[in-house]
């Protein structure tokens, strides 16, 4: 009996798979109950009904839209974000000329937690030079951020557009 089935299964399939070469919607088949095989009628080169004591289905490619569902219940509160975590970031135009430092620094009593560069478009004649952490401290102050040297040898009148970014941990509150 498995072998039957999975010989139907593979019948089956192979019914599928060849209907849909073809641009047809319904699909029919025949079900024979004493061997469990299936056999494609309705189309070219097929019966044009079952044989006697033979069970004839259809079906269609996309098949009918179910009843909507129930509505779930609402699930656990998801976990918050990083806690403090600001991004900053700032849009700069570089024109062609000598090596251009660029910086975005976080805000006062934040620290760094990562930063970089974007641009919208390759080129090659832009180089970046270094892409680093920025750290400045002055007495009892510091100051972080990220930045980056760049070098663009464009055509006079031309430049790029670059995005600098900095993520930044604002100071724990208590």
């Amino acid at each position: 009996m498995k072998i039957m089935t999975a010989v139907a299964a593979a019948a089956l399939a192979s019914i599928i798979s060849a209907t849909a070469a073809q641009a047809q919607t319904t699909m029919y088949a025949c079900y024979v109950k004493n061997t469990g095989t299936v056999y494609r009628i309705k189309t070219t080169g097929t019966p044009t009904k079952c044989s006697s004591n033979h069970t004839e289905f259809s079906w269609n490619e996309a098949g009918q839209q179910g009843p909507q569902g129930e509505v779930g219940p609402q699930g656990p509160q998801g976990p918050s974000g990083w806690p403090g975590v600001v991004l900053r970031s700032v849009i700069k135009s570089v024109f062609a000329g000598d090596p251009v430092d660029l910086q975005i620094k976080c805000g006062p009593g934040e620290i760094l937690l990562s930063g970089g560069y974007w641009t919208p478009a390759y080129s090659p004649n832009l180089r970046i030079v270094s892409s680093y952490p920025l750290f400045i401290s002055e007495g009892a102050e510091s100051e972080y951020g990220w930045q980056i040297r760049i070098w663009e040898n464009f055509s006079e009148g031309t430049g790029m557009t670059i995005k600098l970014y900095a993520y930044c941990r604002k100071p724990a509150t208590t």
